[in-house]
Protein backbone atom coordinates (compact mmCIF):
# COMPACT_ATOMS: atom_id res chain seq x y z
CA UNK A 1 0.00 0.00 0.00
CA UNK A 2 2.68 2.24 1.18
CA UNK A 3 4.44 1.69 -2.52
CA UNK A 4 1.65 2.68 -4.33
CA UNK A 5 1.23 5.71 -2.55
CA UNK A 6 4.86 6.69 -2.91
CA UNK A 7 4.82 5.93 -6.12
CA UNK A 8 2.11 8.67 -6.91
CA UNK A 9 5.01 11.08 -5.70
CA UNK A 10 8.22 10.02 -8.19
CA UNK A 11 6.50 11.58 -10.94
CA UNK A 12 6.44 14.97 -9.82
CA UNK A 13 10.08 14.56 -7.83
CA UNK A 14 11.38 13.89 -11.37
CA UNK A 15 10.32 16.84 -12.82
CA UNK A 16 11.62 18.70 -10.16
CA UNK A 17 14.93 17.42 -11.31
CA UNK A 18 14.55 17.82 -14.73
CA UNK A 19 13.64 21.72 -13.70
CA UNK A 20 16.84 21.78 -11.94
CA UNK A 21 18.78 20.17 -14.54
CA UNK A 22 17.87 22.69 -17.44
CA UNK A 23 18.90 25.75 -15.49
CA UNK A 24 18.35 27.72 -11.98
CA UNK A 25 19.08 26.64 -8.80
CA UNK A 26 19.61 23.09 -8.43
CA UNK A 27 17.26 21.31 -6.27
CA UNK A 28 17.67 20.36 -2.68
CA UNK A 29 16.28 17.12 -0.91
CA UNK A 30 15.37 16.79 2.92
CA UNK A 31 14.23 14.43 5.08
CA UNK A 32 13.68 13.61 8.38
CA UNK A 33 12.28 10.40 10.63
CA UNK A 34 10.85 9.46 14.08
CA UNK A 35 9.93 6.70 15.10
CA UNK A 36 6.66 6.95 13.66
CA UNK A 37 6.54 9.37 11.18
CA UNK A 38 8.84 10.68 7.84
CA UNK A 39 9.19 14.20 5.86
CA UNK A 40 10.21 14.69 2.49
CA UNK A 41 10.88 18.01 0.85
CA UNK A 42 12.30 18.16 -2.28
CA UNK A 43 12.44 21.69 -4.28
CA UNK A 44 14.05 24.00 -7.12
CA UNK A 45 15.38 27.29 -6.43
CA UNK A 46 15.30 30.04 -9.07
CA UNK A 47 18.33 33.02 -8.88
CA UNK A 48 16.09 35.32 -6.89
CA UNK A 49 15.43 32.57 -4.08
CA UNK A 50 11.89 31.74 -4.74
CA UNK A 51 11.17 28.27 -4.22
CA UNK A 52 8.58 25.35 -5.65
CA UNK A 53 8.56 21.89 -4.69
CA UNK A 54 6.31 19.31 -3.02
CA UNK A 55 6.39 17.38 0.78
CA UNK A 56 5.53 14.11 1.53
CA UNK A 57 4.49 12.99 4.67
CA UNK A 58 3.64 9.58 5.83
CA UNK A 59 2.95 8.75 9.85
CA UNK A 60 0.90 6.96 12.25
CA UNK A 61 -2.48 7.95 13.02
CA UNK A 62 -1.94 9.81 16.48
CA UNK A 63 -5.04 8.73 17.38
CA UNK A 64 -4.46 4.87 15.85
CA UNK A 65 -1.46 3.67 15.92
CA UNK A 66 -3.03 0.91 13.42
CA UNK A 67 -4.14 3.28 10.71
CA UNK A 68 -1.10 4.46 8.50
CA UNK A 69 -1.29 8.43 6.92
CA UNK A 70 -0.48 9.96 4.03
CA UNK A 71 -0.17 12.99 2.60
CA UNK A 72 1.57 14.93 -0.14
CA UNK A 73 1.73 18.33 -1.25
CA UNK A 74 3.01 21.09 -3.74
CA UNK A 75 4.26 24.82 -2.12
CA UNK A 76 5.96 27.74 -2.92
CA UNK A 77 8.05 29.96 -0.83
CA UNK A 78 11.15 31.76 -0.75
CA UNK A 79 14.61 31.76 1.02
CA UNK A 80 16.58 34.55 1.93
CA UNK A 81 20.07 33.45 3.25
CA UNK A 82 19.35 30.91 5.98
CA UNK A 83 16.17 31.89 6.39
CA UNK A 84 12.98 29.78 4.72
CA UNK A 85 9.50 30.22 4.21
CA UNK A 86 6.82 27.72 2.43
CA UNK A 87 3.46 27.99 1.54
CA UNK A 88 0.70 25.57 0.77
CA UNK A 89 -2.10 26.97 -1.20
CA UNK A 90 -5.36 26.75 -0.20
CA UNK A 91 -6.78 24.02 -2.12
CA UNK A 92 -3.72 21.55 -1.05
CA UNK A 93 -3.12 18.84 1.94
CA UNK A 94 -2.26 22.13 4.41
CA UNK A 95 -4.38 24.68 2.74
CA UNK A 96 -3.34 28.31 4.05
CA UNK A 97 -0.80 26.92 5.96
CA UNK A 98 3.05 28.29 6.05
CA UNK A 99 6.13 26.55 7.36
CA UNK A 100 9.05 29.04 8.23
CA UNK A 101 12.64 27.47 8.92
CA UNK A 102 16.16 28.11 8.66
CA UNK A 103 18.96 26.25 6.46
CA UNK A 104 22.20 25.37 8.62
CA UNK A 105 25.11 22.86 7.13
CA UNK A 106 22.68 20.80 5.32
CA UNK A 107 20.29 20.97 7.90
CA UNK A 108 16.66 22.47 7.80
CA UNK A 109 15.15 23.42 10.99
CA UNK A 110 11.59 23.62 10.78
CA UNK A 111 8.43 25.22 12.53
CA UNK A 112 5.68 23.13 11.65
CA UNK A 113 2.02 24.86 12.67
CA UNK A 114 -0.10 21.63 10.58
CA UNK A 115 -2.14 19.39 13.52
CA UNK A 116 -1.02 15.67 13.68
CA UNK A 117 2.77 16.40 12.11
CA UNK A 118 5.89 16.83 14.36
CA UNK A 119 6.17 20.66 15.26
CA UNK A 120 9.48 21.45 15.43
CA UNK A 121 11.46 18.39 12.93
CA UNK A 122 15.01 19.21 11.43
CA UNK A 123 15.61 17.70 7.96
CA UNK A 124 18.91 16.36 7.00
CA UNK A 125 19.83 16.69 3.49
CA UNK A 126 18.93 13.41 2.19
CA UNK A 127 17.62 11.22 -1.32
CA UNK A 128 13.89 10.01 -1.93
CA UNK A 129 15.19 6.43 -0.97
CA UNK A 130 16.21 7.28 2.24
CA UNK A 131 12.86 8.82 2.64
CA UNK A 132 11.55 5.58 1.34
CA UNK A 133 13.38 3.62 3.55
CA UNK A 134 11.93 5.56 6.82
CA UNK A 135 8.61 5.26 5.43
CA UNK A 136 8.63 1.65 5.13
CA UNK A 137 10.15 1.48 8.71
CA UNK A 138 6.77 3.58 9.93
CA UNK A 139 4.59 1.15 7.70
CA UNK A 140 5.91 -1.85 9.21
CA UNK A 141 5.53 -0.18 12.96
CA UNK A 142 1.94 0.13 11.53
CA UNK A 143 1.83 -3.29 10.04
CA UNK A 144 2.86 -4.66 13.90
CA UNK A 145 0.30 -2.73 15.44
CA UNK A 146 -2.35 -4.07 12.88
CA UNK A 147 -1.75 -6.86 14.42
CA UNK A 148 -1.89 -6.56 17.64
CA UNK A 149 -4.93 -4.89 17.17
CA UNK A 150 -6.60 -7.32 15.14
CA UNK A 151 -5.12 -10.10 17.96
CA UNK A 152 -6.44 -7.65 20.72
CA UNK A 153 -9.74 -7.55 18.67
CA UNK A 154 -9.66 -11.69 18.49
CA UNK A 155 -9.47 -12.17 22.17
CA UNK A 156 -12.28 -9.68 22.87
CA UNK A 157 -14.46 -11.14 20.40
CA UNK A 158 -13.65 -14.89 22.17
CA UNK A 159 -14.48 -13.46 25.32
CA UNK A 160 -17.43 -11.95 24.49
CA UNK A 161 -18.56 -15.24 22.72
CA UNK A 162 -17.20 -17.26 26.00
CA UNK A 163 -19.23 -14.43 28.22
CA UNK A 164 -22.55 -14.72 25.76
CA UNK A 165 -21.98 -18.54 26.37
CA UNK A 166 -21.57 -18.66 30.00
CA UNK A 167 -24.32 -16.38 30.40
CA UNK A 168 -26.61 -18.73 28.21
CA UNK A 169 -25.35 -21.65 30.21
CA UNK A 170 -25.96 -20.20 33.11
CA UNK A 171 -29.97 -18.77 31.72
CA UNK A 172 -29.68 -22.38 30.81
CA UNK A 173 -28.83 -23.63 34.23
CA UNK A 174 -31.19 -21.63 36.92
CA UNK A 175 -34.58 -22.09 33.95
CA UNK A 176 -33.69 -25.97 35.17
CA UNK A 177 -33.41 -25.17 38.59
CA UNK A 178 -36.78 -23.25 38.82
CA UNK A 179 -38.17 -26.62 36.59
CA UNK A 180 -36.52 -29.24 39.20
CA UNK A 181 -37.96 -26.64 42.37
CA UNK A 182 -41.41 -26.61 41.10
CA UNK A 183 -41.66 -30.13 40.11
CA UNK A 184 -40.35 -31.18 43.41
CA UNK A 185 -42.69 -28.62 45.19
CA UNK A 186 -44.97 -30.57 43.18
CA UNK A 187 -44.31 -33.71 44.29
CA UNK A 188 -44.02 -32.49 48.13
CA UNK A 189 -46.84 -31.33 47.86
CA UNK A 190 -48.61 -34.65 46.49
CA UNK A 191 -47.55 -36.49 49.24
CA UNK A 192 -48.43 -34.39 52.00
CA UNK A 193 -51.70 -34.80 50.34
CA UNK A 194 -51.07 -38.82 49.61
CA UNK A 195 -49.75 -38.93 53.60
CA UNK A 196 -52.66 -37.39 54.97
CA UNK A 197 -54.96 -39.69 52.70
CA UNK A 198 -52.94 -43.02 53.97
CA UNK A 199 -53.00 -41.49 57.61
CA UNK A 200 -56.94 -41.43 56.95
CA UNK A 201 -57.56 -44.48 55.50
CA UNK A 202 -55.37 -46.26 58.19
CA UNK A 203 -57.45 -44.76 60.46
CA UNK A 204 -60.49 -45.77 59.18
CA UNK A 205 -58.91 -49.59 59.18
CA UNK A 206 -57.71 -49.48 62.78
CA UNK A 207 -61.42 -48.69 63.46
CA UNK A 208 -62.87 -50.90 61.49
CA UNK A 209 -60.40 -53.82 62.60
CA UNK A 210 -58.95 -53.05 66.10
CA UNK A 211 -56.00 -54.73 67.91
CA UNK A 212 -58.73 -55.76 70.22
CA UNK A 213 -61.79 -55.88 68.73
CA UNK A 214 -64.81 -54.26 70.50
CA UNK A 215 -68.69 -55.22 69.91
CA UNK A 216 -69.27 -53.10 66.91
CA UNK A 217 -65.69 -53.76 65.15
CA UNK A 218 -65.97 -55.63 61.63
CA UNK A 219 -63.94 -58.83 62.60
CA UNK A 220 -66.56 -58.84 65.74
CA UNK A 221 -69.64 -58.69 63.04
CA UNK A 222 -67.55 -60.77 61.23
CA UNK A 223 -67.21 -63.54 64.10
CA UNK A 224 -70.70 -62.92 65.04
CA UNK A 225 -71.92 -63.34 61.97
CA UNK A 226 -69.69 -66.77 61.62
CA UNK A 227 -71.19 -68.21 64.65
CA UNK A 228 -74.74 -67.13 63.70
CA UNK A 229 -74.49 -68.56 60.23
CA UNK A 230 -73.26 -72.24 62.21
CA UNK A 231 -76.05 -72.17 64.34
CA UNK A 232 -78.42 -72.04 61.45
CA UNK A 233 -76.36 -74.14 59.90
CA UNK A 234 -76.97 -77.20 63.15
CA UNK A 235 -80.74 -76.26 63.24
CA UNK A 236 -80.83 -77.08 59.16
CA UNK A 237 -78.92 -80.37 59.81
CA UNK A 238 -80.98 -80.82 62.72
CA UNK A 239 -84.42 -80.75 60.74
CA UNK A 240 -83.11 -82.67 58.12
CA UNK A 241 -82.30 -85.36 60.28
CA UNK A 242 -86.34 -85.62 61.41
CA UNK A 243 -88.14 -88.56 59.40
CA UNK A 244 -90.58 -89.19 58.00
CA UNK A 245 -90.60 -85.71 57.52
CA UNK A 246 -93.89 -83.95 57.18
CA UNK A 247 -94.50 -80.83 54.73
CA UNK A 248 -94.11 -78.30 57.62
CA UNK A 249 -90.88 -79.66 58.58
CA UNK A 250 -89.39 -79.66 54.93
CA UNK A 251 -90.33 -75.89 54.31
CA UNK A 252 -88.60 -75.36 58.01
CA UNK A 253 -85.41 -76.68 56.27
CA UNK A 254 -85.69 -74.73 53.50
CA UNK A 255 -86.49 -71.67 55.60
CA UNK A 256 -83.27 -72.26 57.79
CA UNK A 257 -81.28 -73.03 54.50
CA UNK A 258 -82.10 -69.76 53.06
CA UNK A 259 -80.97 -68.45 56.50
CA UNK A 260 -77.85 -69.65 56.07
CA UNK A 261 -77.75 -68.30 52.49
CA UNK A 262 -78.36 -65.08 53.96
CA UNK A 263 -75.74 -64.90 56.83
CA UNK A 264 -73.37 -66.23 53.95
CA UNK A 265 -74.57 -62.94 51.82
CA UNK A 266 -73.83 -61.33 55.00
CA UNK A 267 -70.30 -62.65 55.41
CA UNK A 268 -69.37 -61.73 52.28
CA UNK A 269 -70.13 -58.27 52.01
CA UNK A 270 -68.17 -58.27 55.54
CA UNK A 271 -65.21 -59.25 53.52
CA UNK A 272 -65.93 -56.54 50.90
CA UNK A 273 -66.05 -54.03 53.17
CA UNK A 274 -62.50 -55.19 54.52
CA UNK A 275 -60.62 -55.53 50.91
CA UNK A 276 -62.55 -52.32 49.75
CA UNK A 277 -60.49 -50.33 52.96
CA UNK A 278 -56.95 -52.45 52.40
CA UNK A 279 -57.63 -51.06 48.54
CA UNK A 280 -58.08 -47.44 49.59
CA UNK A 281 -54.64 -47.92 51.65
CA UNK A 282 -53.10 -49.16 49.13
CA UNK A 283 -54.10 -47.10 46.30
CA UNK A 284 -52.74 -43.79 48.34
CA UNK A 285 -49.53 -45.45 49.69
CA UNK A 286 -48.92 -45.82 46.17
Amino acid sequence: MLGRRVSLFIAPLAALLLTACRGGAPPTHYYAAGSDWAIYLAWTEDATGHLQGQVQVVGADPNDPARLKSTNASFTGTRNGEDISIAFPLLSAFGGATWTGSLKNNAISLVIPTTGLPSNPTLAAGSFEDFQSAAQAVQAKVNVAQQQQAQQQAIVAQQQAEARAAAQQQFEHDRQASIAYNEASEASSRMRDGYAEVRDSLNELANAVPATPGSNSLSSQYAAQWAKMQNVWEQELAAARVSPMTCYQKGQVSYVAGQVNYELGQMTYLDGQTKYQLDQVQRYFN
